[in-house]
């Protein structure tokens, strides 16, 4: 599983759009390992994300999860 899949999975009942703040919670609660949680409140700026590929855009994760729906 790609690190893409990861967050979209610990992601998934996130509703958007979403602050970070509430990215981060979402994936805390989610059960996400303490790594994940933490790069994205390091590496997410400060927006209110409307869909998924904009948070993973920033992480520099946006084309390989277009990759991998496409597959």
């Amino acid at each position: 599983m790609t690190q893409a899949e990861d967050i979209a999975k610990y992601l998934e009942h996130l509703n958007l759009p979403a602050s970070k703040n509430e990215v981060v919670h979402a994936a805390k609660k989610a059960g996400a390992p303490k790594d994940l949680w933490k790069m994205l409140d390091k590496q997410l700026p400060w927006l209110t994300f409307q869909h998924l590929n904009d948070i993973l855009a920033p992480l520099g994760l946006a084309e390989e999860h277009k990759e991998e729906k496409a597959s």
